[in-house]
């Protein structure tokens, strides 16, 4: 991936799809957060029969790691919330709030919410 501003990325999706082969994993979700504490965030699925997907669950797993690493600096236990800023480069931008549940310094629950436009 390249990026030319902030917030532009250029994907080259058959050298990603190589190095998800290489290393097993599903695809790529890279994020920048902005000086609002906004995460903007893009997911390309592996071959999933679409380039990039403009929301879904992956902001949870995002949410989990900005827990765990206490990137807000967001510690002790209760609820820690995220907001997620996704499909804009797609022109189908969502604003998704992934919340993770801490206790005993562990990950308990995560859930995400928000709005995005549906297709029909």
């Amino acid at each position: 991936m390249t990026t030319n501003s902030r917030t532009e990325l250029k994907a080259d999706f058959e050298t990603h799809w190589k190095l998800c082969d290489d290393v097993g994993t599903s695809g790529f979700y890279p994020f920048a957060i902005d000086e609002n504490r906004n995460v903007h965030a893009r997911q390309f699925p592996k071959r999933a029969g679409y380039h990039e997907d403009p929301a879904g669950v992956a902001a949870s797993a995002l949410g989990a790691y900005l827990a765990v690493h206490q990137v807000f600096g967001l510690s002790g236990d209760g609820w820690k919330s995220y907001r997620v800023i996704q499909g804009v480069a797609m022109g189908r931008p969502s604003v998704i709030r992934s919340e993770v549940f801490i206790e005993d310094n562990e990950i308990r629950r995560t859930r995400i919410k928000g709005s995005a436009i549906v297709d029909s």
